[in-house]
């Protein structure tokens, strides 16, 4: 690794995981640039992001945060070549990772290479499985920036063109409106939409517990559950699903477990306890229209 006074100027060569990668993204470098360092819009098109924050211009010496799978990070910006190249890295969990990406005009096209490090005792401990998580993880972010960065060029393109703002973009079903607010704020195509059976089932168990039919809410609790963690666009709202299925189920044992139970699953819930599991469904159905009216 090169450092200047500490500070690295490249990833570490000589660390334990050192994983690179690169596309070919149908959209100038300028859209792209403006999209991957719009550091505050990260959720909104990445499925593994759940929150970022970026207090100012990013230049070198600030930090931002962000969250990803359940791990916050404090990454650390040490170079800038604005719409060309930037260097960020920072310690998370023991891993002192570094992480480069440079944009490379191709025509009207960009390259984006991509290279990150990875070493600590963490990472000697389980260079293989890290590397190959880490590799999906490059894999995973390339392809978002690409469709994400395309979908804005089209949109950008075809309102240069003359086609109104906000008529529907039949590509990605989205409202060529939110080119209004720039690439950052550009929606992974898809993200949440045809996921509406989710939505569907949080509503259910909120109705069928105030309805008093606790014991049949446990097929939407079932199928929400299941929903949210077999479908990689949910990813984000997995924490509102366990704490649905988690208010349920300590209810459900409750009843089935007690020495002197009622007669049915709603007659034992405590109006409490039947109000946090209402509370949790409905919280999971708002968060879950926020998301989708994002796409």
């Amino acid at each position: 690794m090169n450092t200047t006074a500490t500070i690295p100027t490249a990833v570490d060569d000589s660390a334990t995981v050192v994983v690179r990668r690169e596309v070919r993204i149908a959209a100038p470098v300028d859209v792209v640039w403006r999209l991957h360092t719009a550091v505050a819009e990260w959720p909104t098109w990445q499925t593994d992001i759940d929150m970022a924050d970026l207090d100012g211009p990013l230049v070198p010496g600030v930090t931002f945060t962000w969250s990803t799978h359940g791990l916050d990070v404090a990454s650390t910006v040490y170079a800038v070549d604005a719409g060309r190249r930037i260097l960020w890295g920072g310690p998370a969990q023991g891993i002192v990772g570094i992480h480069e990406w440079v944009f490379e005009p191709d025509g009207d096209a960009t390259v984006v290479r991509t290279a990150e490090s990875w070493d600590g005792e963490p990472v000697r401990a389980d260079a293989a499985n890290l590397r190959a998580a880490l590799d999906a993880s490059l894999a995973s972010w390339l392809e978002l920036l690409k469709a994400t960065a395309e979908s804005s060029a089209v949109r950008l393109d075809r309102d240069r063109t003359g086609r109104p703002r906000g008529s529907a973009d039949l590509t990605t079903g989205a409202s060529d409106a939110r080119a209004t607010a720039g690439p950052g704020a550009e929606e992974a195509p898809g993200r949440v939409r045809g996921t509406r059976g989710a939505a569907v089932s949080a509503w259910a168990i909120a109705v069928l517990i105030l309805g008093e039919f606790a014991m049949l809410a446990v097929v939407p609790v079932v199928l929400l559950t299941v929903q949210v963690f077999r479908d990689a666009r949910l990813r984000a709202l997995r924490w509102w699903a366990v704490a649905v299925a988690a208010a349920y189920a300590s209810g459900l044992a409750v009843w089935a477990l007690g020495p002197d139970r009622a007669p049915s699953l709603s007659k034992d819930l405590h109006p409490v306890h039947a109000a946090v599991i209402v509370a949790a469904a409905v919280a999971f159905a708002i968060r879950y229209h926020a998301r989708r009216r994002q796409g």
